[in-house]
Order: C-alpha cells, then structure tokens, then sequence
C-alpha cells in the first residue's frame, strides 16, 4: 500500500471518529432543546395556575423564578457547547469535508452543521427603540408617584434627562401577574413607561418580600437584556424600591442615586415598614439628591455624597399663563389639598372675605372639606391635567399655600412657589423653612388675619413686582436642576481608564479613537493614548483631541514597545477599573459595562475580555456583518442572545483586556522584557493566575478586531524572529513549553472597513 493510501486511511478514520463524536453532540445539543422547550411549557403552566387561582402567592412567584432561571441554565448550557472545543473540532472537520469532497456524493454534511449559527438582527422590542442618542447612559427610574400622576419633581427631572439624548426607563408601581415579564409604553421622546410582572403590592404600604424580590428583579433583568441596557443608573424615590436596587447594583453595576424629595415619614399613606429600608438607602446610596435644607440635614449624617437639588418650574410651560379677569378678585391654590392642606384656615379666610372669590384646584383625597364645602364664595374644581394649570393660574389675582405647620411640610420645598413665579403671581404663604429662601417674593402670614391683610395688600401692589418673580424663575428651571445633578451621576459610576497604544496606523486609530467617544455610554471615562513615535501625522491628531478634553495623550519620540506603552498609560490612569484596548478595534454599545459587570460582581475574576471577530484564541467567533458598518445591530443580537454567557479562557489577548484597579498593584505593570510585542499578553495570563485570580471571556460583550495592524508592517522575517525571540523568553521564564491556543484567526476578507 502506498503513503497516500495509508494518509487516506487515516483520514477517513479520523473523519469517522468525528463524525460519532458531531452525532453524540447533536444527540445532546437535541436532549437541552427538549430541555429548554420543557422550560418554556413550565412557565406558561405556571402562569396559566397562577391566573387561575391567587396570583400573590409566594409559592408561585418563587416557582416562577424558578422556571426562568431554569430557562436561563438551558440557554447557558447550549452556549457551552457551541463553545466547545469539541463542538469546534466537528463544526471545522465538515468546512474541511465540504472542502475536500470527502466521502463522496450524496453524503455531505447537514446544512446545520456547516453554518456558523445565524445572528438576525435584534428583534423588535415591544415599545423600545434602540439607544437613540449614542454614547448615552440609560436612566432607569424607581418611582415614588405614576408617570400619569400629577407632573412634578419626578417627570420634570426625567423628561430632561431625556431631553439629553438618555433612555429613560420609567418603571410603574402597579405590577402584572400575567403576561411577559414587561412591558413599556413610551410616553415621551425617550421616556418609556414600564410595567414589570410582579405581586400585586400597595408601594406606600408594603415591603417586597424575597419571593417579590427575585419577581421583580428577575422582571427588570428581562427588561435590561432585550432592551440593550448598558452603563445605566437608577434613580430611587421611594425606600419601597431598595431591596431591589440594591441587588440591580450588585449585578448590574448601577449606581444608585436617592432622590429624596420628601419627608417619607409625614405622609399618612405611608406605612412604617415601607420607610423602614430608608435609613440603609440613606447611607449606601451612591449619590443622594435632597429638595430642602431640613433633608439635607438628615441625608449628611448617614452620607457624604449629599447634593442640594431643589426644586424648580418649567419656565416657558408657566410664563405662558394667560391672564384672565373676573368681576371679583380671585384668591388661588392648585396642588394636592390633603391632610397637611389647612382647610379651617382656608374656610375662615373665606368667611373674612366676602368680596372675593375662592379656587382650589386638586384632589380632595384626605381633607377635610366640611367647611369649605359650605361657603358661596368657595370653589372646589377637582384634579387638573398639567397642561391645564397655566390657565388656571392665569385666572388667579393672589395665590396662597396654606399648609399646616408640621414634619413633612417644614421638609418641603414647594414646586407650586416657582410655577406661580414664572407666571408672575404674588404668592401669600405660611412661613415654611424654604419659603424664607425666596426672601422678598413671598409675603407671609399665619392666620385668616394675617392672610387678608397680606392678599389685600398683593392686590393692590406695582405690577412691575411681577418682573421680578419672573426673573427669578428663570434662575430656576428644570435644565438648571439637570445640569446640577448629572455631573453627581457620572461622578458616580466607578472610573474606567483605558489605554490605546498607537503606532502608525492613522485611519484605524481615528476609528476607534471615534468609537470610544461616540459609542461608548460609560459616563466615568479617561481615555488615555500613548503614541510610539508615529510619523503618519497621528501625533497630530493626537494633540487635538487632548486640546479637546477627549484624550490624555503622550507622545513618545521613540518606539518603546507595546509593553513599555502600556505601561506609561496605566502610571497615568486613575480609574477602579483598566482597560488596555488595540488601536486597531472598533467598540460596540454597552461594550465597557458588560466588562465592568463581570469584575464588580465577582471579585475572583482578575481579567475580562470580549468575543470578538479575529484572535487567534477561543474568544474568536464567527460573525454575521460584511462591513463595519453592519456590526453595530449584528453585534446587540449577538450579545443580547448570549446574556450572562461566560467562560475561563487560558489567555486573554490584549486587543481588549480589563481588570480591577487591585489586581493590577498586586500582580504589577506588563513584562517590557517582550519589546515591540508578543507574548506579553501570555506572561499576565500566568501572573493573574499565579496571584489566585481567574482569567474570563464574557460572550455578551463584543469588540471588533482587525488584529495584526501594527506587527502587519513588519516584513515576514522580522516578524517570526521576533516571534520565536518572544516564544523563548515566555518558556524560559515560566519553565513550561509554550502550545499555540485553541482557535484560529478567521479569514478577514469578508469584512470591509
């Protein structure tokens, strides 16, 4: 028998040896799709028992959990496998057989088996558009009123933030016990109003218990996935919401700012046990917001990061105030007329003066209106929409807040003082703490007597005092509010620091010098460039964008190495957490919180990196975009159908690698003994291990790679010495032969710039 008859006898018996090994992986891969549809047969069972009988049930929410995180195991495990070295080894032995033409006709392999899995683009999310302003946080808020409600504090604040070019996730208080785990409404350009599948609960008067707990955030997990939730921070306002932040922190790396807006406790609404977390939101709050003097003194002793965030009016919506007269003179008050709403006092006014008129606008819910009720002169309209106050307001000659002097009130910093401001009304109030604030704008009194001789006098005051309330007002808008508070937010995500050593180049660095500007949502960056001596005008750019403020740049007048370049960025940065990034890469949405995540949730991870287009390693995948362009939708499917994929990898290659701040001080700066480059990235692998820590790809992040731009201009020969110099140096450090890794560079020439 010839060689060639022995080389075809022994890849035909290889071809048969895997091919039993691809049909025992498709036995298995069938065993976790009849798995995972036995989920999905779960789940709906249990919503169709838990719709049918008593949907509160503790039982069944846990039960439910249960199920979807069952579903989420099912979807993990088949990622292992397509992951496998196993599954690799079949998937490339039929490419080699259809190749070959092994085996002959009529036997060729299955479609299924030939095509890397088909990445659609991302599907239609119910009521969510895509981030729509690039390189933007998301907002998700936890709230203390309805979207619907009365338009206050919460959805000014929101609807600027939106304005800003955020996604504003707007959760409601009312949950559902049927359906899928949300669902959104967009009320606003960027605002979408959320509905989660959760226990029926009253917020004012309820704590979640932990079944409620692992509903709702399993609910608002679902929402973070399909939405492309990246760098996002959630906005508390009320304590019911955190056992549920504080775990959405812990998982997600959001940071939690409490906006604190109200005195909790004055409320007769609120239950003892709903306030009760308020004091540990209070002191493990990332960023605490308060609207008055009085709860600025109280948020202090629990937290240092306190930030004085009053209120304020939507300037224009209230200047437009249409003046309107009446026969008689009408003394007006809009807003909530509650329990803190002093009626006797209002009721005796009314008494006093005959001559004018009385109109209360707003619920009546908790007041005692018996008083009121029976005077001609008194008139109570009800609930308004916002868009309707301007015209209401307009009709009033003298507007009067006439609250009770007591806890909740004397915390209160009251919106309705700055509306009526921009509409230039006279305000008589009761001399609450915040009022005294606006000094000379407000007249003040504290009982009938005093109120009738103060709108008496406001009635008949110059008209030109009315500029002045205008002007103040102007001082005191909304986007003012916004711009005092975002810079607090950004302050509090954790600092990231990624440094991008550049050498030649100049195309691909502007690429992703731009996609990190552009695309990347994490507000907390710096953005650190070392330059090896470029001479292609990179320099150049560089020294524009550091004038800027995009970059810090550092040119150096020599090559001094991959290694040596990376370690002058990383002297240089200040961030919790460091990314060594390629200047041959183009980043992706949500790119740098999917690496956060993972560092932040378990601190035995030393190193993270992304999957990606081309490397030589196990974080290669295949892809389904032609072009750059394409990548960006291709890549938010990719990531979202492999949410909460993981898996230890032997070396992280450093087109892409992060890791936390304290790694880096114990296991130390790279190794500049490997000069212009190769096999650094190898030697830290084996020091983050030496030093306890485990080395991680995340499936659900992805970063383009055109992989070998500055080593591709080295002539072939120069390129392998190098290689076998480096090969050398790593053996001969760690006493243990170097073996190439699993993967192999793909071919590029189906993906343009």
């Amino acid at each position: 028998m010839s060689d060639a008859d022995d080389g075809s006898t022994d890849l035909l018996r290889e071809r048969d040896r895997l091919a039993a090994e691809r049909a025992a992986l498709v036995e298995e891969r069938d065993r976790l799709r009849e798995a995972l549809a036995e989920s999905h047969r779960s789940i709906e069972d249990l919503r169709r028992r838990v719709t049918a009988g008593n949907r509160v049930q503790a039982a069944n929410q846990q039960n439910l959990v249960q199920a979807y995180s069952s579903l989420a195991d099912a979807r993990s495990e088949i990622q292992q496998i397509r992951g496998s070295r196993l599954w690799k080894l079949a998937t490339g032995y039929w490419r080699l057989r259809e190749i070959l033409r092994i085996g002959g006709a009529g036997r060729s392999a299955p479609e299924a088996a030939l095509a890397p899995p088909e990445r659609a683009a991302p599907p239609a999310m119910p009521g969510i558009r895509p981030p729509g302003k690039p390189g933007r946080y998301d907002v998700v808020c936890f709230p203390i009123i309805e979207w619907g409600f009365r338009f206050q504090r919460p959805q000014q604040l929101m609807s600027r933030f939106a304005a800003a070019g955020h996604r504003v996730f707007y959760l409601s208080q009312k949950f559902r016990q049927e359906g899928a785990p949300w669902e959104a409404v967009e009320r606003a350009e960027n605002v979408f109003e959320v509905t989660l599948f959760g226990p029926g609960m009253n917020v004012y008067r309820s704590i979640p218990s932990p079944s409620a707990v692992d509903l709702l955030f399993f609910s608002i997990d679902a929402l973070r996935r399909d939405a492309g939730i990246g760098a996002a921070a959630a906005i508390v306002e009320l304590p019911f919401w955190w056992p549920v932040v504080r775990r959405a922190r812990r998982e997600f790396s959001w940071p939690v700012i409490y906006d604190c807006m109200d005195l909790h406790t004055g409320f007769s609404t609120n239950s003892a046990g709903m306030i009760e977390p308020e004091e540990e939101l209070l002191a493990e709050a990332d960023v605490v917001a308060v609207s008055s003097t009085l709860l600025e003194r109280r948020a202090r002793a629990k937290n240092a990061s306190v930030h004085v965030i009053r209120n304020a009016c939507d300037y224009e919506h209230f200047a437009a105030a249409p003046e309107v007269r009446h026969p008689r003179p009408v003394v007006g008050y809009y807003g909530a007329i509650s329990d803190w709403f002093d009626s006797p006092l209002v009721a005796a006014l009314a008494r006093r003066c005959a001559d004018l008129d009385f109109v209360l606008v707003g619920s009546t819910y908790g007041a005692d209106l018996r008083e009121l009720s029976r005077l001609p002169n008194v008139r109570l309209i009800g609930e308004r929409p916002y868009a309707e106050i301007p015209g209401w307001l307009g009709s009033f000659d003298v507007t009067i807040i006439p609250f009770r002097r007591t806890p909740l009130t004397e915390a209160t910093n009251p919106v309705k003082a700055y509306e009526i401001f921009a509409a230039g009304k006279p305000l008589v109030a009761v001399d609450l703490p915040e009022l005294r604030e606006f000094d000379s704008l407000v007249r003040f009194a504290s009982d009938p007597e005093g109120f009738e001789r103060e709108i008496r006098a406001a009635l008949a005051e110059d008209p030109s005092a009315a500029e002045r309330r205008r002007e103040f007002a102007r001082r005191h808008t909304w986007e003012r509010r916004h711009a005092a508070l975002a810079p607090a937010i950004e302050g509090a995500f954790p600092r990231v620091s990624v440094v991008v050593v550049t050498y030649g180049n100049r195309e691909m660095n502007r690429a992703c010098l731009d996609s990190v500007r552009d695309v990347t949502e994490w507000p907390n960056l710096q953005l650190i460039v070392v330059d090896n001596a470029s001479t292609d005008g990179t320099p150049d750019d560089l020294r524009e964008r550091a004038a800027r403020g995009e970059i810090v740049a550092i040119l150096n007048d020599a090559n001094r190495g991959f290694a040596a370049a990376n370690n002058q960025g990383l002297a240089k940065a200040d961030g919790r957490y460091l990314v060594l990034l390629n200047n041959d890469t183009v980043v992706t949405h949500g790119w740098v919180a999917a690496l956060v995540r993972r560092l932040a949730a378990n601190a035995s991870i030393g190193m993270v990196g992304p999957s990606t287009n081309a490397i030589g390693n196990e974080a290669r995948v295949d892809v389904g975009y032609a072009s750059v362009e394409e990548m960006p939708d291709w890549a938010a499917a990719f990531v979202r159908e492999n949410d909460g994929v993981a898996f230890e990898i032997p070396m992280l290659a450093m087109f892409c690698a992060a890791f936390r701040r304290e790694v880096f001080d114990r296991v130390g700066p790279l190794d500049e003994r490997f000069g212009v480059g190769m096999f650094e990235d190898d030697d830290y692998a084996h020091r983050v291990r030496a030093a306890g820590f485990g080395i991680v790809c995340a499936r659900d992040a992805f970063v383009h790679h055109w992989m070998k731009a500055s080593f591709s201009r080295l002539p072939e020969e120069e390129y392998r010495a190098l290689f076998d110099r480096n090969r050398r140096l790593f053996e001969e450090k760690w006493g243990v032969a170097w073996t190439p890794h699993a993967g192999a560079p793909p071919d590029q020439s189906s993906v343009k710039p």
